[in-house]
């Protein structure tokens, strides 16, 4: 017979006692956490309150400014420029001096022009007088008619040469005058793009060298807005915008006018909007960017809905919409919201909704009244076991 050690009773006692222990917790757990239990605590949400109040829609968008009527002021004949009469900021009227060509090279064309049309009417008044003394010859019988014919197409050849060369002078003229840039209109210059012995070609695309806005008192704002968003606008719609030189200070302006022609940047069509605005003080400069916002729509004294509310749906959100806790008020349901009743218990109640300023959105139709607690998450803890419903 084999001899064996003695057995620790208290050991053993110990650890049955850490057994015993260990399910009486589980069951405690199960027992008293079980959603339905009469016992059971009761759950906890987070709550924020529908209140009465003013929802305002707003559009968001953004673009430079620029002066209303803007003229670029450019050259029609090539040429190195020889003295620059405006400047930045310069005040101008309409047929001032702005800028002047060097002339010598038009100087020449005009005198070769006037050399040819003197040859061509001396060549022309030759003719003229051969004709004259051929038709006394053939009244005479000394000259034949072909001859006749002769002289008289002569006589015309040199009247359409020496209206060429009219036509030239008349050019080389025209050039000479251009050599000498004027303001088309009066205003102020915004921009001078060109340098004294720069030389500007006309021969293709006419180069800017000057811009002249009419009236910094009129500007405008190019403001890009989604497709989403343009159909909410109209012309004569009130509009704010701030630019960063005041930030904080709001300028008022007005939609002038909603652009067809559009524009795609990353996947996303825009609309052109033009937005005037006064600017009597010349505050605002040309190339500012104006932050623009539209008020599209505005409701007073509505019911407001947290939009945090919006987003929240329990993991039994479909079983309890088919219960008789779900109130229904209209047949055009557009979301159901989860609110608390008497006895704290979350009921969902379906809402028709409305406009929205980001924040909060319109109850248009549903079973809400101002100060109800709704539904707009669970802590933690509830989520761990899921949402108890009494």
């Amino acid at each position: 017979m084999i001899d064996r050690p003695p057995v620790n009773k208290t050991k053993k006692l110990l650890l049955l006692a850490a057994l015993l222990i260990g399910l009486l917790a589980i069951g405690a757990r199960l027992w008293f956490g079980a959603p339905g239990r009469s016992g059971s605590a009761p759950a906890t949400y987070l709550t924020q309150k529908a209140e009465l109040g003013t929802i305002t829609r707003i559009i968001s968008a953004s673009g430079p400014l620029t002066p209303v009527n803007q003229v670029q002021v450019g050259t029609q004949v090539s040429g190195t420029i020889k003295r620059i009469h405006a400047d930045f900021n310069d005040t101008v009227r309409t047929g001032q001096l702005l800028a002047e060509l060097d002339t010598a090279l038009l100087d020449a064309d005009l005198a070769q022009a006037r050399a040819s049309l003197a040859s061509g009417q001396a060549a022309l008044s030759l003719a003229q007088s051969n004709l004259r003394r051929s038709r006394d010859l053939v009244s005479k019988g000394f000259l034949s008619s072909a001859n006749l014919d002769e002289q008289e197409n002569a006589v015309r050849t040199a009247q359409a040469l020496t209206q060429q060369q009219e036509a030239a002078l008349q050019r080389a003229q025209t050039n000479l005058r251009n050599s000498r840039i004027v303001s088309p209109v009066s205003g102020t210059v915004v921009s001078r793009d060109v340098s004294v012995g720069q030389t500007v070609a006309a021969a293709l695309n006419t180069p800017v060298l000057f811009r002249i806005a009419q009236d910094l008192r009129e500007m405008q704002i190019e403001a890009s807005v989604s497709e989403a968003d343009i159909g909410t606008l109209q012309a004569g719609q009130r509009v704010d915008f701030t630019v960063d030189a005041f930030p904080g200070r709001p300028f008022a302006g007005t939609v002038h006018q909603i652009r067809n022609n559009y524009a795609v940047q990353q996947n996303v069509v825009t609309y052109t909007v033009v937005i005037k605005t006064r600017n009597d003080t010349l505050e605002l400069r040309p190339g500012m960017t104006g932050y623009v916002r539209v008020t599209v729509a505005e409701r007073a004294q509505v019911i407001r809905i947290p939009n945090a509310a919006l987003r929240y749906e329990p993991v039994t959100a479909k079983a309890q919409a088919g219960e008789q806790n779900v109130a229904s008020t209209t047949a055009q349901v557009q979301r159901t919201l989860w609110k608390l009743d008497a006895s704290g218990q979350s009921v969902g109640v379906s809402v028709k909704l409305g406009i929205t300023d980001g924040r909060f959105t319109e109850l248009v139709a549903g079973d809400i009244k101002p100060g109800d607690a709704l539904v707009v998450g669970e802590p933690a803890s509830s989520r761990e076991f899921g949402p108890k419903i009494f």
